[in-house]
């Protein structure tokens, strides 16, 4: 009897620890049309400082983008924001086992394809404020 309920306890514990969510809750804000091909790779942001900052450094390639940017229009008390270049974002997934030596919870954006005839910037924001706060490559 007592081997019947250890193995219903740890059937248990399995099946809770695998059924743990994976997927980071985000929602589509807007596009951003660039008018120019600018591949890069995603950038999660959590405050209104670094936005600006990634935009107004002269020596990154994000500078020749600062004018498209309207810093005003992001609600950093709330959210962090994704910005994905070129590509639609499909989803982001939690990503311990590939970069658990990231601190906090590293996340790994899934895009599509980019059109490489029109280039834009996708902006998500993520729902959990600073709860991720590495991306994963």
């Amino acid at each position: 009897m007592k081997i019947n309920k250890l193995i219903i306890l740890i059937i248990c514990c399995v099946m809770f620890s695998c059924n743990k969510d994976t997927e980071v809750s985000f929602e589509f804000v807007k596009s951003i049309d660039i008018k120019e091909n600018f591949d890069y790779p995603p950038k999660l942001i959590h405050k209104k400082e670094q936005l600006i900052h990634i935009f107004t450094q002269k020596h990154k390639p994000f500078y020749k983008l600062k004018d498209y940017i309207n810093y005003e229009a992001f609600d950093f008390e709330n959210f962090d924001y994704l910005l994905v270049f070129n590509n639609e974002l499909l989803k982001i997934e939690i990503a311990e086992d590939e970069c658990g030596y990231l601190s906090k919870t590293p996340v790994k954006a899934i895009y599509s394809e980019g059109n490489k005839e029109n280039s834009y910037i996708y902006v998500y924001k993520i729902f959990d404020k600073n709860k991720y706060r590495d991306l994963c490559p």
